[in-house]
């Protein structure tokens, strides 16, 4: 079942989670964060990168992503320095570059290539244009994130990377696995909270997982449409609201300012019997 009008967002770590069309080739933290991933790499030039990626501005970048590439190839998958320099190229590789005469007012222009999107393609980095979006997009990070969010949990990048493929409910873009991203999440998320229960993303994954259970209740609830059958998800959620609300409640209990938004969240479950509307980890529109 596919429709159009799929949402079209970059997630950043610290929002709330969205579906992307993109994938994990287009996601990325805040740049202080990955700043701090850069400087944790030990690059020769770790300085020099860390800046670059903390001012996201390509002709910054062009100076030192070449090096860096070649120094994070050359560093063995068993090196303790291996997740940070694989993060930090991540980061550095911009997820969209101007097209070219966006300052002028025709869009035809636009879609010629420009001297940036020529010299990411001289390091290997090939951009398209993007119609949607009026610019130049990634045909593909040179770091696996999902390999990184699944072979380095033991590092702080492994579990950064791996909260960012949570929120981007492990899809690789455009829900193309599916409608039922929750199973995902819950599944992954699970795992992590059982081996990892008090990391710096383990907060963050919680609610992430809340969410998914909350979602599942949620679509179990609403009313049937051309596009979803509830009565699909009926089994077991009672027992995914039970959860839901017990993660819910553990997030905001460790939160000095938790958001409004969240206590809304568990106020529905508990006192609406259908829940709410929220589907964070299910897609109406999803490409198969």
């Amino acid at each position: 079942m596919t429709r159009n009008g799929l949402w079209v967002l970059i997630l950043v770590v610290g929002s709330y989670p969205a579906r992307a069309i993109y994938g994990p080739d287009l996601v990325r933290t805040n740049r202080a964060l990955a700043s701090y991933a850069c400087q944790e790499a030990n690059f020769q030039q770790t300085e020099k990168i860390a800046k670059a990626v903390a001012s996201g501005k390509p002709d910054d970048i062009l100076q030192v992503l070449g090096r860096a590439m070649k120094e994070w190839r050359e560093t063995a998958r068993t090196s303790p320095l291996y997740p940070a320099r694989a993060f930090c190229i991540h980061e550095l590789v911009p997820s969209i570059l101007e097209p070219k005469g966006a300052s002028q007012t025709d869009p035809a222009e636009w879609r010629e290539s420009t001297p940036a999107v020529t010299k990411f393609k001289d390091l290997g980095i090939e951009y398209y244009y993007y119609s949607p979006d009026g610019a130049w997009r990634p045909s593909k990070n040179p770091v696996d994130l999902n390999q990184l969010a699944t072979e380095y949990l033991d590092s702080r990048w492994g579990r950064q990377a791996f909260l960012m493929m949570t929120q981007l409910g492990w899809s690789k873009g455009a829900c193309q696995e599916g409608p039922d991203q929750f199973r995902m999440v819950i599944k992954h998320g699970e795992a992590f909270l059982a081996k990892y229960p008090s990391s710096e993303v383990s907060d963050r994954i919680r609610l992430e997982v809340a969410n998914a259970y909350a979602t599942w209740w949620n679509v179990a609830n609403a009313e049937p449409d051309a596009y979803t059958d509830p009565s699909r998800y009926k089994e077991g959620d009672a027992k995914a609201k039970r959860r839901a609300i017990e993660l819910y409640q553990r997030y905001l209990g460790a939160q000095k300012s938790p958001k409004p938004d969240i206590k809304k969240r568990l106020k529905d479950l508990q006192e609406n019997p259908k829940g709410s509307n929220k589907l964070d980890y299910f897609c109406e529109d999803y490409e198969d």
